[in-house]
């Protein structure tokens, strides 16, 4: 091992499609190539997550994925908690229980010490829990957290000082994030950064075409790309679609990227007749099929929502978006106080008119003029997205984390 790199352990709730940690494996790469970082994962939940962006994710990365503590299951496991049982309550002794913290312990301090782990970067609030409740007391290490929207709803001040308490550096990627910490009037640590997800510019070179989806060049594209679950607006992109179809936008196209678990397949069943829809599936790199798009719509009404990589793959790839000014999202499409797109208010159901998106489709298809000057905003405003410039934001923070020790 190169013992001039520095060796860091990421570690995350699990390795499924999702922003989270799409970033993370953009991250790693961008470390990896251009930093000296020599990257390593735990991923908390990994005997339950078999799955194809797994895969992908370890394949692209070519991170050391580091074993997984799980106690040894069946007879002598059950005869343990017997014995634990009857020291419990006749010494007032947990034997077995002991025993087990302690090999769960040198579990983790085997691979610390093995690897020569530098510093830990947790990303989600469940790894970040299991950090700063086991990992950090244990190892002593300097600890870095990367707050996405699942801070957004922590509403447990015990939670939000293990984390604020024992972090040596704090990334986030939106403002709202730090709420957890401002609602119990918690002091935010000074070595913070505000980076957003990003990615590396795309290829010019076309990998995919709309000829691909049996469609026309001279034919408009409407892509959504985004997690299957309703509250990001998945359905309402489709509604709002059909319902511009109807009212003479014939030759629009929608193209719908997500993974394929029941809310996907239900939409796919009821919409795959109609020959506009084009259902990709779960894409390992979905910006394939953006860069052939001509305008990207994401309505989402996810309450954890905060910088979603579909907006920023929207706006590498020069097209205009529709989207709801939800999280970072107004902050992301603006540059020189321009948008590069439309943005549809949440009315008072927490949830974007199907009828408003619509409009925004029609006027977007009937003006090629204002099409172009949406997709240069938005190219200009990706331009803060750039995978470089978030990693040596990353690397100022790990840099001042260890400089604590």
């Amino acid at each position: 091992m190169n013992k001039n790199k520095l060796n860091i352990l990421f570690v995350i709730n699990s390795l499924e499609l999702g922003g989270a940690e799409t970033f993370l494996l953009r991250l790693i790469q961008e470390l990896r190539d251009h930093h000296e970082v020599q990257p390593f994962l735990y991923e908390l939940r990994s005997e339950s997550n078999k799955n194809d962006f797994r895969n992908y994710f370890l394949e692209h990365s070519k991170v050391e994925l580091l074993p997984i503590y799980s106690p040894k299951k069946g007879l002598l496991n059950t005869l343990g908690w017997k014995i634990n049982a009857l020291f419990l309550k006749v010494f007032k002794r947990q034997v077995y229980q002991n025993y087990l913290n302690y090999s769960k312990k040198n579990h983790f301090l085997n691979f610390i010490k093995k690897n020569n782990i530098h510093l830990i970067n947790s990303h989600l609030v469940g790894s970040d829990l299991f950090v700063s409740t086991f990992l950090k007391p244990l190892t002593k290490l300097p600890w870095v957290a990367t707050s996405q929207g699942c801070y957004n709803d922590i509403k447990v001040e015990k939670v939000a000082r293990s984390i604020a308490e024992n972090i040596d550096g704090l990334t986030y990627v939106a403002d709202k994030n730090l709420n957890l910490f401002r609602q119990f009037s918690i002091p935010i640590i000074k070595n913070n950064r505000l980076v957003y997800n990003s990615i590396k510019a795309p290829s010019s070179i076309l990998t995919k075409s709309k000829l691909d989806l049996g469609i026309n060049n001279s034919d408009l594209l409407l892509i959504h790309v985004s997690r299957s679950i309703p509250e990001k607006g998945m359905l309402e992109s489709i509604l709002a679609f059909s319902k511009a179809i109807v009212e003479g936008c014939n030759h629009l196209h929608l193209a719908i990227a997500g993974p394929e678990n029941n809310f996907y397949n239900e939409l796919k069943v009821k919409f795959e007749n109609n020959p506009n829809i084009h259902f990709l599936g779960e894409q390992m790199n979905p910006i394939e099929w953006v860069q052939i798009a001509d305008i990207g719509i994401l309505p989402s009404y996810f309450p954890g929502e905060s910088c979603p990589s579909t907006i920023v793959e929207y706006l590498a790839c020069k097209i205009p978006v529709i989207s709801t000014p939800i999280g970072e999202i107004t902050n992301m499409i603006q540059f020189n106080g321009k948008s590069g797109g439309i943005l549809i208010p949440l009315n008072i159901n927490g949830k974007p008119s199907v009828s408003e998106i619509s409009d925004a489709l029609k006027i977007l298809y009937h003006n090629a003029e204002l099409r172009t000057e949406y997709g240069e905003v938005a190219f200009n405003a990706f331009q803060k997205f750039d995978i470089a410039l978030a990693a040596k934001e990353y690397m100022n923070v790990y840099t001042n984390a260890i400089e604590k020790y």
